[in-house]
């Protein structure tokens, strides 16, 4: 969940600052805010090239709308996303290939869409992890033995073969 705003007279009040040669945390000691909040701040105000005597001019509205709207501006990059099944069959079926080249592949498909080789890596681990593994086995009645052997020997008796030991199984 994500913080709420701070409020316009806070805003102010780090523009105001903004001016001097006090560093963020000074300002948020200032302002009762933290030194991170500030500095975000900053990064907006910079980036809409507001100044102080600017926005003493302008109502809140205005302000907030100039300062969050170029933040919210930017826009993320489109990528096309790796088949995580198609790797793990393509590590399985083949002794020698490795993440580099299914990655080296991937890249030549989709170009400048294709994910850098650390997110390929780390996306193909995370999908990994959320496997849930398991391995069946079919046990048909009669046909193998399981013996816990941890713990101490106890004797035990077949009274079919008429074996006495400690441990029958050596």
């Amino acid at each position: 969940m994500s913080n709420p705003r701070l409020s316009i007279d806070k805003l102010r009040q780090i523009i105001q600052f903004e001016s001097s040669e006090l560093s963020a945390r000074e300002v948020g000691r200032a302002s009762n805010v933290s030194h991170g909040a500030v500095a975000k701040c900053r990064c907006a105000v910079r980036a809409a090239g507001v100044s102080w005597e600017e926005a003493q001019h302008l109502d809140d509205a205005e302000l907030e709308r100039r300062i969050w709207q170029t933040r919210a501006a930017r826009t993320t990059r489109a990528v096309v996303l790796p088949d995580c099944a198609w790797i793990q069959t393509e590590l399985k079926r083949h002794k020698r290939v490795t993440l580099q080249l299914l990655w080296d592949e991937y890249h030549a498909t989709h170009g400048m869409l294709a994910l850098r080789y650390s997110s390929f890596c780390e996306r193909y681990r995370h999908w990994v992890r959320r496997l849930q593994r398991s391995m069946r086995q079919r046990h048909y009645a009669g046909e193998k033995l399981f013996c816990d052997c941890a713990g101490s020997s106890e004797w035990l008796q077949m009274p079919l073969v008429h074996l006495t030991s400690p441990q029958p199984w050596r």
